[in-house]
């Protein structure tokens, strides 16, 4: 459809080309970087719905914008969001994202599941704990289960586990470059991850983005998502930003010594894993 945004060699190779190198290599998306793109915005400078139909309105006017956009087969798209295949595109939408295109509810509902999965992962990883195939024999996975009913039967208060959102969202927005060796080499700014989530406004939208899922796994009784009192928020804000950047923080409580809700937390990650 924009030819002007591929490259001289792949208008050369024609569509037949580009299909190869995209469904063949890498993560299976073909990147379009510096596309220039124009937009509409008002007359207070900000964005309008890239989608929207033209308008005469005089408090709009035209603006162009520099991105990186790909493309990516629904199918593939689909099996990453729900089997973290690559974890690419899987991870690049654990993040809050500007949709410029309508999602068909199949990816709507695979997203679903991409951010559930996130968030299983996370607690467990923020546990300290290891996943239940991570054992070595059917021994050791008795003892552990001894040990999380032990555990289970003190005192409730000292159980449960309470995580404040901004560690949460901390701990998602690393699952896509843990291991990346960019961060270790200087290829990627090393604090990418801690600017995705303490950025002025980002923590707001990182809680838009899983209201939802927080909400769902609340009402099955997983966990429990509680206001944080100031107390609370210096105890356990990752840095100062933390708390500047919502008007209210947030935490969840559960019992991640209950061998039940390891289960369940488990239940939900990908194939994959």
């Amino acid at each position: 459809r924009h030819p002007k945004h591929y490259s001289l060699l792949s208008r050369a190779g024609g569509a037949g080309f580009v299909t190869w190198m995209q469904t063949n290599f890498g993560a299976k998306i073909f990147f379009h970087p510096y596309v220039d793109l124009d937009r509409k915005t008002t007359s207070t400078g900000s964005a309008d719905d890239l989608g929207s139909n033209e308008r005469n309105d005089d408090s709009y006017k035209m603006a162009t914008s520099q991105l990186k956009y790909g493309i990516v087969g629904t199918t593939d798209l689909l099996r990453d969001l729900t089997h973290w295949d690559h974890l690419y595109l899987a991870g690049r939408m654990h993040k809050p994202i500007v949709s410029i295109c309508q999602y068909s509810d199949e990816i709507l509902e695979a997203q679903k599941i991409n951010l559930q999965s996130a968030v299983c992962a996370s607690l467990l990883l923020l546990s300290g704990g290891h996943p239940r195939s991570q054992f070595q024999s059917s021994s050791q996975i008795i003892a552990a289960r001894a040990e999380a009913e032990e555990k289970a039967e003190a005192d409730e208060s000292e159980r449960y586990t309470a995580i404040s959102t901004p560690r949460l969202y901390n701990t998602i927005a690393s699952l896509s470059y843990t291991g990346d060796f960019r961060m270790d080499t200087g290829a990627e700014d090393p604090n990418k991850v801690r600017k995705l989530v303490h950025t002025p406004g980002m923590l707001d939208l990182w809680e838009r983005t899983y209201q939802e899922t927080l909400e769902s796994l609340e009402k099955i009784g997983l966990l429990s998502v509680v206001e944080m009192t100031d107390g609370d928020k210096d105890d356990n804000a990752t840095d100062e930003t933390a708390t500047a950047n919502s008007s209210s923080m947030r935490a969840l409580e559960l019992d991640l010594c209950n061998y039940s809700t390891r289960k369940e937390l488990m239940k939900n990650l990908p194939s994959k894993l």
